[in-house]
């Protein structure tokens, strides 16, 4: 510092004079700094002070212990009370006072006497200075944790902090109020930190004091290492099956971890990043499965992600077993084609899936302005069902389509289509024309789909007299579609019909077609068919039997009636005006075409309400191979009764007497009585095939 000495020969002597009474009116006194203060170099410190006497202008000195003074400054104004004083950065260190002196009378203006007042006692005027505390030498630093550097400073407003590393300081902080004391340094994951050994400290100005900047650092040297870190894979862990093409998470745990990189490892070897530097805190990453090898088994390897240029590290985990990556796929179960479907009923949706989240459910049909319709969206993919109530009306060529709402592609339908119809049902017997009589049990038959069980009401009509009663309820029409209905406790009209109608909707109907009657037993004509009756298989080109029995009839007329697809009756005539006494008519089947579903009527001729049918369906075939006749197991045995099984075991049976008494389904010609000890029958050949003779002995 430089020293500026100035003598005050005139002023010191003023010091010592009193009773003046100019020096009495006007005074000056020192407050600040008065004694015992330690200011700083370089720093800005106020000087306080008082005056009385009207003083206009003021000269401020420092005076050392030694004597010697130099000027801080001249004709201040006096009423300002302080001066902003900052000390200058070349002066020097020691004891002082500050002396302030009237500007008028300090410069020997004729005043009598000098007006002056200093500090009572000396003040001190110290180097500023900063002293590292912590860490200041053999501590052990962890990268990722935090240290709470600390120091001394005085004199000094702002401090930089800094890393040293060898020959190169890292920078950690600047323009920190060096009153503050301490500094919180988190200890990033920087390779170059791991060759910190002492802090530094220094003031921010870089004010040059006594010929250098203020600064210190850590006494000796400290270390800097990696933390003791954990990584926990929790998943995918092993056995889990992950989709491509789908967002799953991969999850961990982790201790004294910054950053972590995710790695898939392929079970053939090698494998693919997945991310890198994420931050280790969150445990957490969505992961779009977009990997090759989609069905191949993998583990997940999340490893300490290191800075490059720093020393690997060895902290990682992978999952503990492996799992596997597959493409998605569904497949529809049911219905897959060929059903059909009730519309208002219930039917399980059934698919199986691997890889799929949520499936949507629609109904595709192959009809003219058919859209679609939404059946269900975003089911359970792992359900593997869907309860759906078919509410359409009847459609054709339809398959269900599932499909996962996240990607479109992934979908599939029906193999082949199905239909959808309206339950329906239709009364085939007594269907109108018959008389029915009281006390004899009769086949009430239908057809019908998507009805489970029927209500069977009988309803009447005679002039202005009409009403229904009921003959059955809850009747399962899933079965054989028919009830037999013993006729009691009705009164004997005309104009009857019976309606079936669905237990669980009754809108679901049908009623007779036409009426029939119910008569007395006492005044009954009756017809009853026997051939055909039910179950044969009729070739055409051939001739048959048709049988019945009657009672007060006198001619039949013979219909056959067939019901073709559509459940539509289809009727044939056979014969009109036949004598019914004779019971038997020769019906030679020709220019016909097969058909299924056929009874044989019988009716009176007359056009009474009498006849019947066949008690269940036959079919009618055309066969255009030969078949030879083959004799049957009663064949060459001994019976006592013309036997009724056994005939023949191809062909068809008729008797030896009567060759146009054939049919093709079993006996149905007796004969009466043994010729010669021996029962004669004949098994023809169909289509040109060769007859074979056949016999029994009594005995």
């Amino acid at each position: 510092m430089k020293k500026v000495f100035l003598a005050f020969a005139v002023t010191l002597l003023s010091f010592f004079c009193i009773g003046n009474a100019y020096a009495l009116e006007k005074t000056i006194k020192v407050v600040s700094p008065n004694g015992a203060e330690t200011y700083y170099i370089g720093t800005t410190n106020k000087i306080k002070w008082t005056t009385l006497g009207g003083i206009d202008m003021v000269n401020i000195f420092l005076e050392s212990e030694n004597g010697s003074s130099a000027t801080i400054a001249t004709n201040v104004a006096a009423s300002q009370n302080s001066y902003d004083w900052k000390i200058n950065a070349n002066s020097l260190s020691g004891k002082y006072k500050i002396m302030i002196v009237d500007s008028l009378t300090g410069n020997s203006t004729g005043s009598t006497m000098v007006i002056v007042d200093k500090s009572d006692n000396y003040f001190n005027i110290a180097v500023p200075s900063i002293q590292v505390l912590s860490p200041n030498g053999g501590e052990t630093l962890t990268i990722g944790k935090t240290h709470n550097i600390k120091w001394k400073a005085k004199g000094i407003d702002k401090i930089d902090i800094g890393l040293n590393v060898g020959n190169a300081t890292i920078v950690l902080a600047k323009n920190i109020p060096a009153k503050n004391g301490s500094f919180i340094w988190r200890i990033e994951n920087n390779a170059d930190f791991l060759n910190g050994k002492r802090i530094f400290i220094m003031d921010s100005a870089n004010a040059v004091i006594e010929n250098k900047i203020t600064n210190d650092e850590s006494d000796k040297d400290f270390t800097i290492v990696r933390p003791a870190g954990k990584i926990k894979v929790i998943s995918p862990n092993g056995g889990e099956t992950f989709t491509f093409g789908k967002t799953h998470s991969i999850k961990w745990n982790s201790t004294g971890i910054d950053k972590v990189d995710i790695n898939l490892e392929f079970e053939t070897g090698g494998g693919i990043n997945i991310a890198s530097n994420l931050s280790a805190s969150l445990g957490n990453y969505s992961w779009l499965v977009n990997t090759v090898g989609a069905t191949a088994k993998h583990k997940i390897i999340i490893s300490e992600s290191i800075p490059a240029g720093t020393a690997a590290s060895n902290v990682y985990d992978k999952s503990d077993s492996f799992f596997k990556i597959v493409s998605p796929s569904l497949q529809v179960l049911s219905p897959n084609g060929g059903e059909t479907l009730i519309a208002g009923k219930t039917y399980k949706v059934k698919w199986s899936s691997t890889g799929i989240d949520k499936i949507n459910i629609s109904l595709q049909c192959d009809v003219g302005g058919f859209n679609g319709i939404d059946i269900a969206s975003k089911v359970k993919a792992s359900l593997g069902s869907y309860t759906w109530k078919v509410n359409t009306d009847s459609l054709a060529s339809c398959k269900v389509k599932i499909s996962d709402p996240d990607n479109v592609n992934n979908s599939d339908i029906s193999d082949n289509s199905f239909n959808i119809i309206r339950s329906s049902i239709k009364i085939t017997s007594p269907n109108g024309g018959e008389t029915l009589t009281v006390g004899n049990t009769y086949d009430i038959k239908w057809i019908s789909a998507g009805v489970e069980k029927v209500n069977i009401t009988l309803q009447y009509k005679d002039g202005n007299i009409a009403g229904s009663t009921t003959i059955a309820k809850n009747i399962s029409a899933a079965s054989s579609n028919v009830y037999s209905w013993k006729v009691k406790g009705i009164k004997t009209y005309k104009n009857y019909k019976i309606m079936v109608s669905d237990s669980n909707k009754s809108s679901t109907n049908d009623t007779s077609d036409d009426y029939f009657s119910i008569v007395s037993s006492s005044t009954a004509k009756t017809i009853k068919v026997i051939l055909p009756n039910g179950g044969e298989n009729l070739v055409i080109g051939n001739t048959y039997d048709i049988r019945w029995s009657s009672t007060g009839v006198d001619k039949v007329n013979i219909s056959l009636q067939c019901i073709t697809d559509g459940n539509v009756a289809k009727i044939i005539s056979i014969a009109n005006n036949v004598s019914a006494s004779i019971s038997s008519y020769a019906w030679a089947i020709n220019n016909i075409d097969p058909l299924t579903k056929c009874t044989i009527r019988v009716l009176d001729a007359s056009g009474a309400d009498v006849g019947d049918a066949s008690d269940d369906y036959f079919n009618i075939l055309k066969i255009t191979t030969a078949i030879n006749g083959a004799c049957g197991s009663a064949n060459d045995t001994k019976v006592s009764v013309y036997p009724t099984s056994g005939l023949c075991s191809s062909g068809i049976i008729c008797s030896i007497e009567s060759l146009n008494n054939c049919n093709a389904e079993g006996l149905r010609h007796i004969i009466s009585g043994f010729l010669a000890n021996r029962i004669n029958w004949t098994c023809m050949g169909i289509n040109s095939g060769t007859d074979a003779k056949c016999a029994a002995v009594k005995g």
